[in-house]
């Protein structure tokens, strides 16, 4: 069933989450084997890949997502960021250009590819984000 206007769900919580998740968790589906010499004998520690390749705990489906999802455009409640800068800033400046599959396909790029910056231990969020 289609929702109109304001009374669709906003997707701004479940976006959130995913980055969240990808900026601390996202080093777990980083490429470290470009050359593709992994198996799970040498790598017993690494993450088992979910349906995406990544890690279970990146995949669509663990934050209520489906394939369906990817390309429709999101919807988020207000303007405002919720005080959040960074990423979550960008997107909430221009939602009407905003997909799933571009948030992914950011996201892993930032954080999962061969080359990542692991930050989030840093304390100032102004400097984190």
């Amino acid at each position: 069933v289609a929702v109109a206007g304001d009374a669709a769900p906003s997707d701004s919580l479940a976006v959130s989450h995913i980055i969240r998740a990808y900026q601390t968790n996202g080093h777990e589906g980083a490429d470290l084997d470009p050359l593709g010499m992994y198996n799970s004998e040498s790598f017993p520690q690494r993450p088992t890949p979910g349906t995406s390749g990544y890690p279970a705990f990146l995949d669509l489906e663990y934050f209520g997502y489906s394939e369906a999802d990817l390309d429709r455009k999101l919807h988020f409640k207000g303007r405002g960021s919720g005080g959040q800068r960074g990423y979550l800033e960008e997107l909430a400046k221009a939602p009407e250009k905003v997909t799933l599959r571009g948030i992914l396909e950011q996201l892993r790029k930032t954080y999962c590819g061969t080359l990542a910056v692991e930050y989030m231990h840093i304390g100032d969020p102004d400097k984190m984000n």
